[in-house]
Formats: C-alpha cells, structure tokens, sequence
C-alpha cells in the first residue's frame, strides 16, 4: 500500500488479498492503514482539526460492512497478526 493510493483501493477483498501477501512473505503483522474508519482521515484531523464523536473509530460500513470477522478469521488461518492504523486528534489537547 505504500503506492500513497491506499484510501482508493480499500476494502474487505483488497484488505483479505494485502494479509494473504505478508504471510507469503513472512511478515507477523498486518496493519490496516487510514481510512478503514468511519471517520475522515489523517488530514481531517491535521489539517481541519476535526472533532471526533463517537461513531469516528466505528468500522466503516461502506468500506469493510461493518465487520473485521473476514479479515481476522484468514489472518488467524495464515498466521499473520492483525491491527489498525490510529491517531489521536489533537483537539483539546488530545482530549479525543
């Protein structure tokens, strides 16, 4: 994903293909970069200091239905160790 296109391309199928390749590799962990949120991105809190709500760091529903069960279910199968990409806002001094 380090094309600087991963916001485009993901989603379950391409998130499923990306964990298949790092345990062909041989790579322990897989992280799951930006955009894999309900919330906007990196920039939305950088550049317009967004305030984060709630529903901010729920799974997104367009992009992945809701659910990381797929992707930790063949992470699991292929030994690879899943996790997310974070970042606190810096509102309020990082309040959120």
């Amino acid at each position: 994903w380090g094309c600087g296109k991963f916001r485009q391309y993901i989603n379950e199928e391409f998130l499923l293909d990306e964990i298949k390749a790092s345990s062909e590799i041989g790579a322990d962990y897989y992280q799951i970069d930006d955009e894999w949120q309900t919330g906007k991105g990196l920039a939305s809190l950088q550049i317009y200091n967004q305030r984060i709500r709630e529903d901010f760091w729920t799974i997104s529903q367009e992009k992945l239905n809701g659910s990381f069960d797929n992707i930790i279910k063949l992470a699991n199968e292929v030994g690879i160790k899943p996790a997310l990409w974070i970042a606190p806002s810096m509102n309020c001094e990082y309040e959120d």
